[in-house]
């Protein structure tokens, strides 16, 4: 067989394949996407991309590759894009309980810390023999993926590069290189920085509990933020829904009508002594909104008297 008669049934078998490569990748994506939900892990996007015939030929020809389709792990890639780089290892130990891994390729260049460029992690993985039997891997039970793991910063100084098409140290210009390697220092420092302020937050709510619990109450000189009233109902509804957005929206509403922590513990021992915050899971909205109306008519009060 000829070269270019090879490459013609190389170029057929990826047409053809094609189909079921973009359905493994969505599925993957799917199921990667519940996984994290369900272990409440936050994260900012999942993407899957394959790659185009352009990049799956020079591949091919860079590589030489014999058996490209037993050869290449990544003509399907997942992204996923997380918040902090403390969930990179969660992730990854999610994807190892969740999928058979191929391989897995550490590119934070912990062993050379001049290497250029930013960090990820990689794993190439193909789905479980045990769902080989699952109609929807009817045709994809040997395919692999590689999927990459990043934070936001490390997705950024990647996208960067790549708008830069620069690959190797030796790419930039010679005297740009120092500039170059002190912004990605100045992205891995801020990567570092958002961790130490995670830490610095949970730190701070939970002194705010702790002292509540000695105390009994909320301290009345505790100023009121996102962090103060989140341990606020933590403390007086232990069992409440959690609902960082309904929590956001009354914390807005609190200070637009002047409502302290002092007022709130104030409401909030009343409620306490009527046995209505005992064990419950859904009333926070019920006593909020209560709250809030109760002050607009002590608003409403105070401006119709004389």
């Amino acid at each position: 067989m000829g070269n270019e008669e090879k490459i013609d049934q190389i170029i057929r078998s990826y047409f053809k394949q094609v189909p079921n490569y973009t359905s493994f990748g969505e599925n993957l994506r799917q199921i990667i996407n519940n996984v994290l939900k369900e272990n409440d892990i936050s994260f900012l996007s999942t993407e899957y991309r394959i790659k185009n015939i352009e990049q799956f030929l020079e591949k091919i020809n860079r590589k030489k590759y014999k058996q490209p389709f037993v050869e290449m792990t990544d003509i399907c890639g997942i992204r996923i894009i997380c918040y902090f780089h403390r969930d990179i290892e969660q992730i990854i130990s999610l994807l190892k309980n969740t999928f058979e891994i191929v391989e897995e390729v550490n590119k934070e260049g912990n062993e050379d810390p001049t290497k250029f460029g930013y960090r990820s992690k990689h794993l190439i993985v193909k789905v479980p023999k045990s769902w080989e039997s699952i109609p929807t891997f009817k045709n994809t039970k040997d395919l692999k993926t590689e999927i990459q793991v990043r934070t936001v910063l490390m997705h950024a100084w990647a996208e960067i590069e790549h708008k830069l098409a620069y690959k190797k140290q030796s790419h930039i210009p010679e005297h740009l290189r120092r500039k170059f390697s002190r912004l990605s220092a100045k992205l891995e420092e801020a990567d570092e920085q958002f961790e130490e302020l995670i830490d610095e937050i949970k730190q701070y709510k939970d002194e705010i509990c702790s002292q509540a619990k000695r105390d009994k109450r909320i301290a009345s000189g505790t100023s009121l933020n996102l962090e103060t009233l989140q341990a606020f109902f933590d403390f007086y509804m232990p069992h409440h829904i959690k609902d960082i957005q309904e929590i956001r929206t009354f914390l807005d509403e609190a200070i637009e009508k002047g409502i302290n922590i002092k007022e709130l513990t104030n409401l909030f021992e009343v409620e306490r002594k009527k046995g209505t915050l005992v064990k419950t899971k859904n009333l926070q909205k019920e006593i909020i909104t209560k709250i809030l109306k109760e002050k607009q008519r002590s608003l409403g009060s105070h401006n119709s008297r004389p």
